[in-house]
């Protein structure tokens, strides 16, 4: 599940994700206050991310944790809870 549909679940509220090129989200980054080579970085991660190469079904973070990973419906809804927002 991702973020976005984790907040729409949460909240009732539709929230759509809309990717966007590489190029286009490092120049909104940019615009927003971001170096130039920093906004490709973290575009780039994103790209990256929606092509899976971040996938795997290793157990190296539970393991290193000492317990199960928070679902990331859990992290949203602690987020939200947090700050009011449910």
């Amino acid at each position: 599940m991702s973020w976005a549909a984790a907040v729409s679940q949460l909240t009732g509220r539709p929230l759509v994700y809309q990717d966007m090129p590489v190029e286009a989200y490092t120049q909104v980054l940019v615009a927003g206050g971001f170096p130039q080579f920093l906004a490709e970085i973290i575009a780039d991660a994103g790209f990256s991310a929606t092509r899976g190469d971040w996938y795997t079904d290793s157990t190296d973070l539970p393991d290193l944790l000492g317990r199960p990973s928070t679902p990331l419906v859990d992290v949203v809804a602690a987020t939200l809870k947090r700050n009011g927002l449910l």
